[in-house]
């Protein structure tokens, strides 16, 4: 989606995407230092547990726009407080500790009164078009799987 506003798109992963619009970084210091605009998008494991902490905050430039839909595991909430507050970071949360499991529910969180922090309950794929794009998916996984027996996208 950055693409298509005339954003130059990095990335760091340990999976390397083909047909991914992107250049990556072998260096996740060097690409945090260097970037705008920062979306997390990770798993929640031991490797990336709080791995967005003071040091990575302390690194990104005055005004960096960051943003995580992934897990609230993988930042120090108090350290992106600390960034917010001293280095003018502007970030939108759709995942932090303690939000609500349903769509429903009493949103609290620590970020709630921040200047420049945003927030939203783990509902950033509940719009039509993002439902839309799940039924699409899904219909193409069951079409794959009638005609070659593969099954698309598969974890386990």
């Amino acid at each position: 989606m950055a693409n298509a506003f005339g954003m130059k798109v990095y990335g760091y992963d340990i999976v390397k995407l083909e047909g991914v619009e992107l250049e990556y970084v072998d260096d996740i210091k060097k690409l945090v230092a260097q970037s705008d605009v920062i979306t997390l998008h990770l798993p929640s494991n031991d490797k990336t547990k709080g791995m967005f902490n003071k040091e990575m905050f302390d690194l990104m430039k005055p005004g960096t726009i960051f943003i995580n839909t992934s897990r609230p595991q993988v930042v120090d909430e108090d350290a992106l407080i600390d960034a917010v507050k001293n280095k003018n970071i502007k970030a939108g949360l759709d995942v932090f500790i303690g939000e609500p499991e349903g769509k429903s529910g009493e949103v609290k969180s620590k970020f709630q009164g921040v200047d420049n922090i945003y927030v939203t309950h783990h509902i950033g794929a509940s719009t039509e078009q993002a439902q839309d794009a799940v039924a699409q998916e899904t219909v193409k996984i069951i079409l794959t799987n009638m005609d070659s027996s593969e099954v698309l996208n598969c974890v386990n």
